[in-house]
């Protein structure tokens, strides 16, 4: 076997509200980039937003997060563009925090996908989280349920 060393770069360089980052892997062996992105990201106090490129320049994200004033309430939204099959992807999304031990977060995109997971605080740093998710287009199928417990001493 011979090794195939693959070297990889990233960097990031920003100011405060304002960040620009980019990271690719090249194959020595093959002389090749393999894959590369870049992204720009902006934030404030209310919200978040990014522009990415991935995929070598066939996939660009626009993404955007708002923080309602009460820190309770987030919303999301982010549009994909696949540009070599020409299809755009919307996915909505939403964030509640019920208290200091419990949050809500659901998501649901133009493909008929739903998902929702529920984040408890079992003790400090210790979560239980149950998920799950439904194809409203494959009413046939029965939906995907998840369980994980993160335990930190």
């Amino acid at each position: 076997m011979k090794p195939s060393p693959m070297i990889e770069f990233s960097a990031t360089v920003g100011t405060e509200g304002v960040a620009f980052g980019a990271e690719c892997i090249y194959d020595a062996a093959r002389g090749k980039f393999r894959n590369y992105r870049a992204a720009i990201g902006m934030t404030s106090k209310y919200y978040h937003a990014a522009l990415i490129m991935a995929d070598k320049g066939d996939t660009i994200k626009v993404c955007g997060l708002y923080n309602f004033d009460n820190k309770q309430v987030s919303a999301v939204v982010e549009l994909t563009r696949k540009l070599s099959k020409e299809k755009n992807t919307l996915t909505v999304g939403g964030l509640y925090t019920v208290d200091a031990q419990a949050t809500v977060k659901a998501r649901l995109n133009d493909t008929g996908s739903l998902a929702a997971l529920l984040r408890l605080q079992v003790k400090p740093k210790s979560h239980l989280m149950i998920s799950g998710e439904f194809d409203m287009k494959a009413l046939d199928r029965p939906p995907k349920i998840g369980l994980a417990l993160a335990l930190v001493p």
